[in-house]
Formats: structure tokens, sequence, C-alpha cells
């Protein structure tokens, strides 16, 4: 029996890890809600909004990203759309409030909901 080996390119390797942004996101910052909730001496129902909002934000922003990479082009969605991942990972982990760290996880549920759109299109 002859093995065949599968070599992938470089874009499929980068479309991969487009397509992991969003469950990273969302299993990233669960295990933090305890400690965010005494480090901001925030209430746990507030806190849980950081979760909520994330993938609120991944979900509805799949469907405005599908429509703008017809008008964009998706290489370009793709990337800025990890770039606003990043940066808002960044902001997010800068932030001393709950508002703004609710703020810059929409903006990477945004940026994650780019990559994962375009990582299947």
């Amino acid at each position: 029996m002859e093995k065949t080996s599968h070599q992938w390119s470089p874009p499929i390797w980068i479309l991969s890890l487009g397509a992991g942004l969003a469950p990273f996101a969302v299993t990233l910052v669960a295990p933090a809600i305890p400690s965010m909730a005494i480090d901001l001496n925030a209430d746990s129902n507030i806190i849980q909004l950081v979760l909520t909002t994330l993938l609120l934000s991944i979900a509805f922003g799949q469907l405005i990203a599908g429509p703008l990479s017809d008008r964009l082009g998706r290489k370009p969605l793709f990337f800025g759309g990890a770039v606003a991942y990043c940066l808002a990972g960044f902001g997010a982990a800068l932030s001393h409030t709950i508002e703004g760290i609710i703020f810059f996880r929409v903006i990477q549920g945004l940026g994650a909901a780019a990559t994962v759109a375009m990582s299947r299109s």
C-alpha cells in the first residue's frame, strides 16, 4: 500500500490559522473571567459581557464580511481582519476598564469574523 504525502501550500496554512482565530478568541478569555471580576472590581454579569459581545460580533460580523469581500476582495479583508484582531487584542490587554475591554473584544470579534468568513470562501 502506497502512502501519499500531502504538501499544503502556504496560503492553505494561513487560511487554516485564520479559521482558528474565532475559537481561540473565545477559549482564551473564558478561564480569566473570575480573576477579571476581581481585578476590575466588576460584577460577574458585566464580566460575562466580554464573552457574549465577542460571540455576537463574530456571528454578525460574518454576515457583513461576505458582501464586503465581494466589493473589496477576499485577501484584503482577510489580512485586515487579522490586523484588527491583533490590534484589538493589544487594546484589550492594555485596557484598565471593563468598558474598554468589551469595546476591544467587539473589534476583535469583527476581525475574527472576517478571517473565518474569508477562510471558508
